[in-house]
């Protein structure tokens, strides 16, 4: 539920209702939940420590994170701090940027 004012604290609650509530439906499907971080400033989950609290605070077993490889680049955050979310990593992203955007063939690394 979008409310003009809303804090950050009732934005997280918001949240970890709503995708609690999802994943709880998903858990008899065994379908599972990837969260991913998005960087910038006004979204919920925008850094690895968020993420683990997010995951952590969810408390359904179908719920993991997703690590963007480019997002970490923008948040400058080191690979030490995927320490705890190492175990339950489920998809690593692979993207490449050192900005708030992804655009299409601009990359400046050879993965071949």
């Amino acid at each position: 539920i979008y409310e003009d004012k809303m804090t950050k604290e009732q934005a997280w609650i918001n949240s970890v209702n709503t995708i609690r509530e999802y994943a709880r439906w998903c858990l008899d499907k065994k379908i599972l939940i990837d969260l991913e971080l998005d960087p910038h400033v006004y979204f919920v989950v925008n850094s690895l420590e968020k993420m683990a609290k997010m995951i952590e605070d969810i408390e359904v077993p179908n719920v993991f994170p997703n690590i963007d490889i480019g997002h970490l680049c923008i948040t400058r955050e080191p690979p030490k701090t995927m320490e705890k979310l190492k175990s339950r990593i489920l998809h690593v992203h692979l993207s490449e940027t050192d900005t708030f955007e992804h655009p299409s063939r601009s990359s400046v690394v050879n993965l071949a």
